[in-house]
């Protein structure tokens, strides 16, 4: 008997354990840059697009797809008196001036390449020995650049038109006469025929 419960003494041990690793290796769910030691107060997320817009010759305006402007995140955040707020606060100064892209860990999801955009921090006697900030953080949209070289001219079809650009001279301006309509010209020339 004393063996079995040696056994059950053991596994229960083993369990707790493993239960109190676990509460003591819990892995921040809110993060970004380096810091993940902070409570977060309220999380503001922003998306959105901007419809093109072109003339029709009837005055109206067409729209035939959207751009998708950069992610916005606006994030009140508190850092406890543990994390020093005057080194976390001149470390927050230090990643708005940098603009290094970070990943940003929120409630609702992981976002890559943002940047701080804005730092704003409000201490008074209620909360003079921790740091409450408000940040404003922006993606970016990193693009790279492709240079393409011309073939040379004598592999061109019609080199005259397809030739790199060359100093042709001054040119002067001249006064373009006033712009019609279509149904203005076609008035025009409906008039000449009658």
């Amino acid at each position: 008997m004393s063996l079995s419960l040696s056994g059950i003494a053991t596994s229960v041990a083993t369990r707790a354990i493993d239960a109190v690793t676990s509460l003591l290796s819990i892995t921040p769910r809110r993060s970004f840059a380096t810091f993940c030691d902070f409570v977060s107060i309220s999380e503001s997320h922003n998306a959105s697009v901007t419809p093109t817009q072109y003339p029709i010759e009837d005055g109206t305006q067409g729209t035939d797809h959207v751009i998708v402007n950069p992610r916005e995140l606006s994030w009140d955040l508190a850092f406890g008196s543990q994390s020093n707020p005057v080194a976390t606060y001149a470390k927050l100064e230090e990643l708005l001036r940098s603009g290094e892209p970070f990943d940003a860990t929120t409630g609702l999801k992981t976002y890559e390449n943002f940047i701080l955009t804005s730092l704003s921090c409000t201490q008074d006697k209620t909360n003079s020995k921790i740091l409450r900030v408000s940040l404003t953080m922006r993606e970016i949209i990193i693009t790279h650049a492709v240079r393409t070289a011309l073939p040379d001219t004598a592999k061109q079809a019609n080199p005259q038109k397809t030739a790199t650009t060359a100093n042709s001279g001054k040119k002067q301006l001249s006064q373009a006469g006033a712009a019609q309509s279509r149904l203005k010209r076609a008035a025009n020339k409906l008039g000449d025929v009658f």
